[in-house]
């Protein structure tokens, strides 16, 4: 999608009526219709996509700095950590469930044929909101599970 179709742009069009030998006539007489639309991308827009598109290549996908801050040995950078608590939540129970694999092909047991599904197999994590209660009553599962074990 061009900016200027995201920004509310719509193209203009223009209908030329024409009769059988090709002149202008009213829309009545027309044998046929030619009709010019306005182009969605104009030169600025162009251009815009295709800086964009560059930068992107110049941008490191680990870090998210463009070369130029990266490379610039004046630029000195300061690592600091920070946690969100909802990937916390998703590295644990990706944990959990590494664990339950391992379990499920223990050494000694044969291994299950390719073509045979494991518990990873089509895994997706997904993130859900929740209500505070329903939250709540998770929390007492876990805690009933962790007693239980």
């Amino acid at each position: 999608m061009s900016p200027r179709r995201f920004n509310g742009w719509e193209p203009t069009e223009t209908h030329t009526f024409l009769n059988q030998a090709g002149d202008p006539c009213p829309m009545g007489d027309a044998w046929k219709v030619v009709v010019t639309r306005e182009p969605e991308w104009n030169e600025r827009t162009r251009n815009l996509a295709l800086g964009l598109s560059l930068h992107d290549r110049q941008t490191c996908p680990g870090c998210g700095l463009h070369e130029s801050i990266r490379n610039d040995p004046e630029n000195l950078f300061q690592l600091e950590v920070e946690h969100c608590p909802v990937c916390r939540r998703r590295d644990t129970y990706l944990r959990t469930l590494a664990e339950q694999d391992e379990k499920a092909d223990q050494p000694g047991k044969p291994r299950r044929p390719a073509d045979i599904p494991r518990p990873a197999d089509g895994r997706h994590i997904l993130l859900r909101p929740i209500s505070r209660q329903e939250a709540e009553q998770n929390k007492q599962r876990r805690a009933q599970r962790r007693r239980d074990a």
